[in-house]
């Protein structure tokens, strides 16, 4: 597979991403009709490489660490959303408190929290891992590089699975089109459908954990 580079005013761009989440992002279909791409501008998607910095020199993963700050940063974002929440909400049937004074509450909140900062340190741990072994001329040994990809498939679903809980401890506050926690929900829920979120890694690593040979 190749990928060539074309200008944006060589193409036509089709208003096809309607989509739940990530509406931002504008990922809208195009079409081409009879553009010739010089060959100088186009490249293997993976294979050689001709950058000479480290980071080039490792396997291709697709985009998984940028994806993963995408997660967590919208996780945190909806914990600060449910923090405000705990100070402000009344229970319709208990409106003497703040849903934040419920200890049950307390614990799934501080659950949550910790369950985030896992993902995150998760996220640096693999990356500094990798990172250094190509700042020192080295391959990553397979636990260290699936370790590192089977991470973006955890925190893929992690993320949605955190969310969901913190949607629920938001109870109808959260539903409302002017509540930035519903579009943090719905923006977790469309990336973690990207291949970078369900790559196989966790398999892989599985195997290679369990003594399997020539895993790839």
């Amino acid at each position: 597979m190749r990928v060539a580079l074309v200008r944006p005013e060589q193409v036509t761009f089709l208003d096809t991403w309607d989509a739940v989440g990530l509406r931002a992002t504008q990922s809208t279909d195009f079409t081409m009709d009879d553009v010739f791409v010089p060959e100088h501008f186009t490249g293997p998607l993976v294979g050689g490489n001709n950058i000479p910095a480290p980071f080039y020199h490792l396997p291709y993963t697709a985009t998984g660490a940028s994806h993963d700050a995408v997660i967590i940063g919208s996780l945190e974002g909806a914990l600060g959303d449910l923090a405000e929440l705990a100070a402000t909400k009344r229970p319709a049937f208990n409106p003497g408190v703040v849903i934040g004074e419920d200890p049950v509450f307390q614990e799934k909140f501080a659950d949550l929290h910790l369950r985030t900062a896992a993902l995150a340190a998760l996220m640096k741990q693999t990356g500094r891992t990798v990172m250094e072994r190509a700042l020192a001329g080295e391959q990553p040994t397979p636990t260290e590089w699936f370790s590192y990809t089977g991470g973006h498939q955890h925190i893929h679903h992690e993320g949605v699975r955190i969310l969901n809980e913190i949607m629920t401890l938001s109870g109808s506050a959260g539903l409302y089109n002017s509540s930035p926690l519903q579009r943090r929900w719905r923006d977790v829920r469309c990336v973690s459908q990207h291949v970078a979120g369900n790559n196989g890694s966790l398999r892989r690593l599985g195997a290679v954990l369990s003594g399997q040979e020539d895993v790839r």
